[in-house]
């Protein structure tokens, strides 16, 4: 009987998509004919709370986990393939609103009218939360104790409960052992938009009853968006539950010759696609559209006329957003592999708080939004194998970030409602913060050669070949803005504040290992082993703190915008390849390592066309920059052969290019200021560090003539095109104090 007639053949497959659509609306709604009173408190109320989880797990296998000897070279000719993919819509909108006034078939105009003898509250939520919190599937005591016998499911899932921490998941599978192809795709698609909206309308009358005493009184509005969602993509073979290790307890019994090392990779094997040519990848795609307003509209009054500082008017919108996607995929081959882990995000988020042309009696007056998106991306792709392997992990990240907090017009550029829109608040705090973590940590790996068996005489083999490259890309755009316009009255304080505080960064990995052991004289010729690695932040932030269009007396003012973000890319490329063949003829290895930052914006702090006044108080306008932009790209290249050439090759390149414009500008209108001090400043404490490393190392040891090159590169650059400047411009400004600008 031929050798062609023992071989194994036939086709595996296996494959799973799950669909998941949501669609969650909770509106509490307030008419305009409502007329409310309460002797103790009235509250508005959207709340939804949504816990969600997809998966999918496509698995093809052959030989099992570890099981059974590895054919040679020739062995099966079957083929394995399995896919697993799935597509999650989730729309959730949760409203709290008092609605609109309107004018009736009568011709007269409704309004709703809310009073209650403590506080009026309009709040509007959606939360989703870490589904840990709730099931603790990696403390079985905990799971126990909160599911009873219900909580054994997590000990037989093959992750001993991990998967029930996940909200997306997918596992594939296509373990060929020895056939000749084995192919693995894993794809999931989450696509989230949350609404967010607390809303007092327009023409509304709240707490404006002379009815209630006014001591205790306060109105609240508040939207929050609050969501912990981790997805996981993976191709390893994990058989972390009772059964599992039951199995292979009982295979190390049977198996002659058993490790620690069999019983190990038996519970868990990180190469989930193998066979003679294997190929695998899976993706994580993330998009979401995220809105969170919390607002008081036009027109509507607010307070009685016995308000004073005892009372507080707090109008708060909160996005508090944490995405994390780890992916691993694993190639085993003994002729060509092929592994890539892919994670990318869309994310957009504008989150507001506004009080618009009202008529705010008087009190404490608070008007805050924060901004809060983490986006992590964790990333590893793994190869080893005997001929070739080729593998890359790419992490991308899109973000746009919008966060707005304002008193007065929408569009300042627009004509205002009213002649005095906004009357009498007697402390003003607006603040406006973006914050969060945007980072991607990608890693790409692969050893080939290790366990090469002799070659054919008659065999066409290069060697070993490894090349790993792994990318990571993150685009930022952040924006956050804080005014105050069209104020009147009598102010003790007016504070309005605008901040970026957010945090970039990219870690990239390449590792390629070749090494050639085996062969005698019919070992490859060509022993190559080749790392790169790319990193790249492109970051756009725009603060803006503002006072337009006011005519008030301001004891103290405060207008500050602040920018403290930081963003960090490092790269490093490592290969090597060595041969302990005396066939060998020639060695080479190549690591590669690019680290780019681009870092623009503005921040501006500004005061214009306002008249304003001040007895005891001093005026800031401050516009800074602390911001810290690093790049670090480190690679290194090192081969080694008995035979008659050698070389090793290294670059490394690393770039910051940061342009911004930093602004304190007063213009048009008067500043009175008795003998207090006016002070408009602009500072920049930016730091910008590149540092790179190259090291290239090549040796050849073959008899007669030989050949060995080595060459190590690295280039870095800074190019950074900061403009500063504070001014007074057409501007009346009256006192007996100090007056700074620089």
């Amino acid at each position: 009987m031929d050798d062609a007639s023992t071989k194994q053949g036939g086709i595996d497959a296996a494959g799973s998509f799950v669909v998941s659509v949501f669609d969650h609306d909770v509106h509490a709604i307030i008419g305009a004919t409502a007329d409310l009173n309460s002797q103790t408190s009235l509250r508005v109320d959207a709340d939804i709370v949504q816990r969600t989880r997809l998966g999918a797990i496509g698995e093809s296998t052959r030989n099992a986990l570890n099981e059974g000897p590895e054919e040679d070279e020739d062995g099966g000719d079957g083929r394995e393939f399995a896919v697993s993919g799935g597509y999650g819509l989730f729309n959730n909108d949760a409203r709290a609103i008092v609605e609109d006034s309107f004018v009736d078939g009568n011709g007269e105009r409704q309004h709703a009218r809310l009073d209650a003898a403590g506080h009026v509250a309009v709040d509007a939520e959606i939360v989703v939360p870490f589904l840990g919190a709730t099931n603790d599937g990696v403390n079985a005591a905990v799971t126990i104790d909160q599911f009873g016998l219900l909580s054994f499911e997590s000990l037989l899932d093959g992750t001993h409960g991990l998967a029930g921490l996940v909200n997306v998941y997918a596992r594939t599978l296509a373990d060929g052992g020895d056939d000749s192809l084995s192919l693995a795709l894993g794809l999931m698609i989450t696509n989230a938009t949350n609404y967010v909206v607390a809303r007092i309308g327009e023409g509304a009358m709240v707490q404006t009853s002379d009815s209630f005493s006014a001591s205790g009184q306060d109105v609240r509005v508040t939207a929050l968006l609050d969501t912990f969602n981790v997805g996981a993509g993976q191709m390893s073979a994990l058989n972390l539950s009772l059964p599992g290790f039951a199995e292979a307890i009982n295979r190390g019994q049977k198996r002659e010759g058993g490790s620690v090392q069999d019983f190990l990779k038996d519970i868990a094997d990180p190469l989930g696609v193998s066979g003679k040519n294997a190929a695998g990848g899976t993706m994580l795609l993330t998009l979401g559209d995220h809105a969170t307003v919390a607002e008081i509209a036009d027109s509507a009054r607010i307070g009685g006329s016995s308000w004073g500082l005892g009372n507080t008017i707090d109008v708060s919108a909160v996005s508090d957003i944490y995405d994390l996607a780890l992916v691993q995929t694993g190639t085993a081959s003994s002729q060509f592999g092929f592994s890539a882990a892919i994670a990318a995000s869309n994310i957009k988020t504008d989150t507001r708080a506004s009080i618009g042309e009202a008529d705010i009696t008087s009190g404490i007056v608070t008007v805050a939004a924060n901004d809060t998106l983490d986006r992590v991306n964790i990333l590893g792709a793994f190869l080893k194998g005997k001929q070739i392997g080729v593998g890359t992990s790419i992490g991308v990240n899109v973000i746009d970030q919008n966060v707005a907090a304002f008193v007065g017009r929408e569009n300042r550029d627009s004509a205002a409602l009213f002649a005095d829109t906004v009357r009498q608040p007697l402390i003003l705090n607006i603040g406006a913060n973006a914050d969060g973590d945007i980072l991607s940590w990608v890693i790409s790996g692969g050893l080939q050669g290790i366990g090469q068996s002799t070659a054919k005489a008659n065999a066409k083999q290069l060697g070993p070949i490894s090349l790993n490259v792994p990318v990571a890309v993150n685009n930022v755009t952040s924006d956050s803005i804080a005014y105050a316009d069209s104020i009147s009255g009598d102010l003790l304080g007016m504070s309005v504040n605008a901040a970026s505080d957010i945090e970039v960064e990219s870690v990239v990995i390449g590792g390629s290992f070749s090494v050639q052991t085996g062969g005698g004289v019919n070992a490859g010729k060509l022993n190559l082993s080749g790392a790169g690695a790319v990193g790249v932040n492109t970051v756009v932030t725009n603060v803006v703190a503002a006072v337009s269009s006011s005519e008030a007396d301001v004891d103290l003012l405060n207008v500050q915008a602040n920018d403290t973000s930081r963003v960090h890319v490092d790269a490093g490329g490592f290969a090597i390849a060595a041969s302990l063949a005396p066939g060998n003829r020639v060695a080479a290895s190549f690591g590669v390592s690019v680290a780019i930052n681009d870092v623009s914006g503005s921040v501006l702090a500004e005061v214009s066309d306002s008249k304003l006044t001040s007895v005891s108080g001093d005026y800031l306008v401050l516009a800074a920059s602390e911001s810290e932009t690093t790049a670090l790209a480190i690679a290194g290249a090192a081969s080694a052969t008995p035979g008659n050439g050698s070389f090793g090759g290294a670059g490394a390149a690393a770039q910051n290019s940061v342009a911004k414009t930093i602004n304190a500008i007063v213009s048009g209108g008067e500043l009175n200021l008795n003998t207090q001090r006016l002070s408009v400043r602009t500072t920049d404490d930016s730091n910008v560090i590149a540092d790179v490393g190259g090291v290239g190392i090549g040796v050849a040891a073959g008899p007669g003539a030989s050949i060995s090159g080595a060459v190590g590169i690295s280039l870095a650059f800074n190019e950074v095109a900061n403009e500063l400047n504070a001014e007074l411009n057409s501007v009346t400004v009256t006192t007996n104090g100090p007056v700074l600008v620089e």
